[in-house]
């Protein structure tokens, strides 16, 4: 697994699908936000083995910025803009 601002999306449970951004890695488990269902201010905690890594983001050339709702969300639609994930079925909510 990468380490935050990596891709991933989501392979079991009722967002199955979804490209969510990692906010934090630990052993088992990494929190994952999208900025809209899932809030930076209360990130999803799923298994690794529920994952799969899908790229990884240009948040690292800005690192300095706080990662906020709004910019995650940009960023994801933007991974999924740029990225061949159709085959995937990979999805960004709109809302």
């Amino acid at each position: 697994m990468a380490g935050p601002f990596t891709v991933v999306k989501s392979l079991a449970g009722r967002d199955e699908g979804r490209l969510f951004l990692v906010l934090e890695e630990f052993p088992e488990y990494v929190s994952l936000a999208d900025g809209r269902l899932r809030r930076v201010e209360k990130p999803k905690r799923k298994k690794v083995k529920h994952t799969k890594v899908m790229g990884q983001t240009r948040a690292e050339e800005d690192t300095g910025k706080a990662l906020t709702n709004s910019r995650a969300w940009k960023l994801l639609a933007e991974f999924a803009a740029t990225a061949d994930i159709d085959g995937e079925g990979s999805q960004l909510v709109k809302g």
